[in-house]
């Protein structure tokens, strides 16, 4: 009886061959690698469906006798049995931004925060820059801080005595404002 669904492997074999048995192994390996090959990540079983409805199994013998040969020649289809791969969605990655807001003078952007070098531009008074993490450098002012912030997708930085560095304040004095905003996480 002929499996509803088309045939992965079909041949002429002896049932209970040795050769055939062969075969089959064969055929499972390249069974396997052809699923390795196509993502799959094993094969589990093989359905074996003879063509004359026989079952393959059991003691077959000849008209002589002869144990484990049949000589009736029969058509066999073998269909592996494989387990797809789990595939699993790409975990998204966010990148956490915070928004800082210059105080009244503004302030620079460097190329080096260990030593406040490699001046690259300014961050105008009252303008907001988003930051990705803080951490320490150079130090400008006398009170010891030495707070700088990554800008955001660049490899610069800023100081960050020169922002607000508390969530909505956009104006004012920066006299006796935090040295940095706490929300932002260590590099």
């Amino acid at each position: 009886m002929q499996p509803e669904n088309k045939p992965f492997v079909k041949f002429e074999a002896l049932q209970k061959h040795p050769i055939v048995v062969g075969i089959i192994k064969i055929l499972t390996f390249i069974a396997l690698i052809v699923g390795i090959m196509a993502g799959i990540s094993q094969v589990t079983g093989l359905t074996i469906f003879p063509r004359n409805g026989t079952n393959l199994s059991g003691n077959h013998s000849d008209s002589l006798g002869t144990p484990g040969l049949n000589p009736t020649l029969t058509t066999v289809y073998i269909t592996p049995t494989v387990t797809p791969t789990p595939t699993t969605a790409p975990t998204p990655v966010t990148i956490l931004y915070y928004t800082e807001v210059a105080g009244p003078d503004g302030g620079k952007i460097f190329s080096d925060y260990q030593n406040a070098g490699g001046i690259v531009g300014q961050v105008d008074a009252s303008h907001p820059v988003n930051v990705i993490c803080r951490l320490t450098g150079w130090t400008f002012t006398s009170d010891g801080n030495d707070w700088w912030y990554h800008l955001y997708n660049s490899s610069f930085y800023v100081f960050a005595d020169n922002f607000y560095n508390i969530p909505g304040v956009t104006s004012g004095s920066l006299k006796n404002t935090p040295h940095y905003d706490s929300r932002v996480p260590l590099c």
